[in-house]
């Protein structure tokens, strides 16, 4: 289940998704989870060429088969892109992911910076 919106006003785009998803498998020794969650983000055209983007989200994954394990993931997400041609773009972005979990050893703290350049044909 996912419901989202999306609010385009001039050269701002802002967006909002809350959702609830279930996984179940059917392998004994594999675990079943639900995860609902929460994504915002904005982003601003600064001029027709270079576009900057800020998210953040929030997840809750409840894992059935182990021992009531509980993650809460938090993520914040910043990038900048500029449109090189009609058909090439770069783009400089970090993201930054923290899970906290009440299972032992399991917390995580990530941190990324990626810098790509696209091309279509």
């Amino acid at each position: 289940l996912e419901l989202g919106l999306d609010v385009p006003s001039g050269r701002n785009a802002d967006s909002g998704q809350v959702f609830r998803e279930e996984r179940e498998f059917d392998l004994v020794t594999t675990n079943n989870s639900t995860s609902t969650g929460v994504v915002l983000s904005w982003n601003r055209r600064l001029n027709p060429l270079l576009t900057f983007d800020l998210g953040a989200s929030y997840t809750k994954t409840e894992f059935e088969n182990l021992a009531s394990r509980e993650d809460d993931y938090y993520s914040a997400l910043t990038s900048l892109s500029y449109q090189l041609s009609q058909t090439a773009r770069t783009r400089v972005s970090y993201r930054r992911t923290d899970r906290r979990s009440n299972a032992a050893n399991a917390d995580l703290v990530e941190d990324v910076v990626t810098l790509s350049v696209s091309k279509t044909f």
